[in-house]
């Protein structure tokens, strides 16, 4: 059964925002996807996620409209 991992991102510390991508990664199981949903994008975490997405089918980016968390959750699910 596939699941789907919700990964809200807002301004996102660098170094925090890669260990929690590693676990992700990290996990036993392989049967998922991540949606990145992205608030208030900048260069340099456009390109970490960029980077994240090329290389792995299971990592997709959401690009939130600066609406808030319940607004991205939404936007999330109606692509799922």
């Amino acid at each position: 059964m596939k699941i789907s991992v919700l990964f809200p991102v807002y301004k996102p510390d660098h170094h925090q925002l890669m260990l929690a991508i590693d676990s992700i990664k990290s996990q036993d199981y392989i049967d998922y996807e991540c949606l990145f949903l992205y608030d208030a994008p900048s260069e340099e975490v456009t390109a970490l996620l960029s980077s994240f997405v090329n290389s792995d089918s299971r990592f997709r980016v959401i690009r939130a409209a600066d609406k808030g968390l319940a607004h991205a959750l939404n936007m999330a699910r109606q692509k799922l």
